[in-house]
């Protein structure tokens, strides 16, 4: 309706406004598409850049994004599969076109350029004609793919068509094309679900007003114990109740719940392997007995009649424990299952305590050093230095997001490790094409954080890459999306060599 297509556009004028001023419309429209539509995988703005396309030759796909077990992955770096359990795919390809109606030609061509790059067997000659980097993507997908075949992954494709019209009626001439895609991809992904959701200004205002899920409930098997000084809370919770409470309304594990958690889950070895042979047994022992349970921190926890609400609940101790109680369940275990498992819930908006917290409670076995970064001390300096440069840290993902930031002025762990590694170690190529090395690896990542650095070399970093990025989109009609990703580093490092008139590097 016309209505809703004048809201939209005075929500899309306010929050270009706010978050994105340098932006053109036709490019906001872009991102806020995407960061609407695959809402539920949390995308941070570095994600959701990295998969746009512009230019010519794209075909009508404006974006495409692969997630693996929940998590978005960037296609431009190495992408290791999950040791052990369950692959689960999802294919997310677009268009976003600022425009009042849907029209049937974006679908045609959408259509036709799928044809081409989701065919298994490779077309060179189709390939020919084709953007390199949309190549380069759906060539790297289905790599990926083949390479998980053993292991029979679960894959879905989802497409999407997204203006400011209304969306079109079932049995119109866009929405019978759309389901002609789907039937086209069905066919050759077989048993794979495969949807195509054409998204106009009534679902888009719908979405943007649908916030991310903060608040929780956790049933409880009895009253807690609560503590008299602080709010926190301790207290056995059925193993089926915890499922619900880490499961989301699709029945797959909350990815987010566990961002606050410095170890991954360590698949089915070790104790692990031990913990679900326990969860299968039917031995007299209740499970809280053999396991050390599980620790949340949240910004507050209310308890009434036995069930725990909780505000931003995170999972910082007991992710293998959480993992296993999940694949538990999802594989069929029993839900009559009586037995517990003891949970504690720590009341903090104390960001010290809370990293002190997490480091406490996963002292008990040795981490890299690297996988507690986002806890040390030099990112909480960082953080907090940097809001002089009206910049803002996201150690914590998506936090200045959530509050609405400016896109250009937050920077992440990943992409400032970039900058520095650019800019004043003066490896611009490193930067690009091994961005990962530095957070993975002890020696590399000490090279980039280090407290015997001046601070002001952290603002002054995301500060020159922002410069060197708003220089290189300047030029559109000369440069792509991905010449700009390929220059931006050494661009840095040739700016800064040009205003220093060194060489020098830290």
């Amino acid at each position: 309706m016309a209505g809703e297509r004048v809201v939209l556009d005075e929500v899309l004028k306010q929050l270009k406004a706010d978050r994105a001023p340098a932006l053109s419309a036709d490019e906001f429209f872009e991102v806020f598409t995407v960061d609407q539509l695959l809402k539920d995988f949390d995308l941070t703005y570095e994600d959701i850049t990295a998969g746009l396309f512009d230019g010519s030759n794209d075909g009508g796909i404006d974006w495409a994004y692969l997630v693996i077990n929940g998590a978005v992955v960037n296609m431009d770096e190495d992408i290791t599969l999950p040791a052990h359990g369950e692959i689960e795919m999802v294919l997310a390809v677009g268009q976003s076109k600022n425009e009042d109606t849907f029209k049937e030609t974006p679908i045609d061509r959408l259509k036709s350029r799928l044809d081409v790059l989701l065919k298994l067997d490779a077309d060179e000659k189709g390939l020919a004609a084709v953007k390199p980097e949309l190549v380069e993507f759906f060539e790297r997908f289905k790599r990926i793919f083949l390479n998980a075949a053993a292991r029979f992954p679960k894959l879905e494709v989802r497409l999407y068509y997204a203006c400011k019209g209304e969306m079109p009626a079932a049995g119109s001439k866009p929405a019978a094309l759309a389901e002609s895609v789907c039937i086209m991809l069905r066919e050759r992904y077989t048993k794979t679900p495969v949807s195509f959701d054409l998204a106009g200004a009534a679902g888009l205002l719908d979405l943007a007003r649908r916030r991310p899920v903060e608040s929780f409930t956790l049933k409880l098997a009895e009253s807690p114990v609560s503590s008299s000084r602080e709010p926190g809370y301790i207290g056995l919770v059925k193993l089926i109740d915890f499922y619900a409470f880490i499961s989301d309304e699709k029945g797959h594990l909350r990815q987010r719940l566990f961002e606050a958690n410095v170890r991954d889950y360590q698949g089915t070895k070790g104790s692990n392997v031990d913990m679900q042979q326990t969860l299968r047994s039917k031995t007299a022992e209740d499970f809280w007995w053999l396991n050390n349970g599980v620790t949340i921190i949240a910004t507050d926890a209310k308890e009434a009649a036995r069930i725990l609400a909780i505000e931003s609940p995170y999972i910082v101790n007991g992710l293998q424990t959480s993992n296993e109680i999940y694949r538990y369940f999802s594989e069929g275990g029993n839900k009559e299952d009586n037995r517990n498992v003891l949970v504690r819930v720590i009341v903090t908006k104390d960001t010290e305590i809370a990293d002190r917290v997490i480091r406490a409670t996963n002292s008990q076995i040795y981490i890299p050093p690297s996988q507690l970064k986002a806890t040390e001390k030099i990112h909480r300096d960082i953080e907090d230095f940097m809001k002089k440069y009206d910049l803002y840290y996201d150690r914590r993902k998506n936090h200045y997001k959530m509050e609405g930031r400016p896109i250009q002025r937050i920077i992440g762990i990943p992409e400032l490790a970039q900058a520095v590694l650019a800019a004043a170690l003066a490896r611009p190529a490193d930067a690009r094409a091994r961005p990962s090395t530095v957070l993975n690896n002890d020696a590399e990542y000490e090279k980039v954080f280090n407290e015997k650095y001046p601070i002001t070399v952290y603002p002054k970093a995301a500060l020159l890459l922002r410069l060197c990025e708003g220089y290189l989109a300047g030029h559109p009609d000369k440069l792509s999306r991905k010449d700009r990703n390929n220059l931006r580093f050494h661009l840095m490092r040739r700016a800064l060599m040009r205003a220093t008139n060194t060489t020098l590097a830290l």
